[in-house]
């Protein structure tokens, strides 16, 4: 208690710290071919076997919507990217957009990250065959009391820090709906510590 009194700085983990960590679909691009039904089973088939607070989005979504559990080999985690895995002899890639570096890939749907984005998503890309098939937006609730925590803690002169893997365009609106004017985003769970 002693050392908590000449703590300066605090900084925050966004999702469900800052926020419920509840998340929903909230809009979905779909350039796949798939009905967006099956575009989706092939998500929560690969996302069921995550562990990430994004993965809870898609099993609420199956569970609610009746989709069926499609088999998938060869399941990765990819960490502070997503994960990939085999449905039907496809390779699906899913996660954020460090997949196109990590991969070499050019991604054509860069316009329309930017704008799911902007409407404070956290965005998941969907690729098949190394090809993007579908961009899925993903929205968290803030905390009621965000907020007033962060009012409260500058009031008393501390330095509140955002640290997320969510996209800096995203971050930064949370961010500013709470008042937290400082954001590290894009950051892998690993380098969080690191940071």
């Amino acid at each position: 208690l002693e050392n908590a009194n000449k703590i300066d700085v605090i900084v925050f983990d966004k999702t469900g710290t800052l926020t419920y960590g509840n998340l929903r679909i909230s809009k979905i691009i779909n350039n796949s071919g798939h009905s967006n039904n099956n575009l989706l089973e092939i998500v929560s088939s690969l996302e069921s076997k995550s562990t990430h607070p994004i993965a809870s989005a898609f099993k609420s979504y199956a569970s609610d919507n009746g989709l069926k559990s499609l088999d998938v080999s060869d399941f990765k985690n990819l960490a502070g990217i997503g994960l990939s895995g085999v449905i039907n002899e496809k390779e699906y890639l899913i996660g954020n957009n460090k997949i196109f570096d990590k991969y070499k890939i050019n991604n054509n749907m860069s316009k329309e990250e930017e704008e799911l984005a902007l409407d404070g998503n956290s965005i998941v890309y969907i690729l098949e065959n190394k090809k993007v098939i579908a961009l899925i937006g993903v929205k968290d609730i803030i905390r009621d009391n965000a907020s007033h925590v962060i009012k409260k803690l500058k009031q008393i002169n501390k330095r509140i820090i955002m640290l997320t893997g969510d996209n800096e365009i995203t971050a930064n609106i949370i961010a500013k709906s709470i008042g937290i004017k400082e954001v590290i985003a894009n950051v892998s769970p690993k380098d969080k510590s690191n940071k």
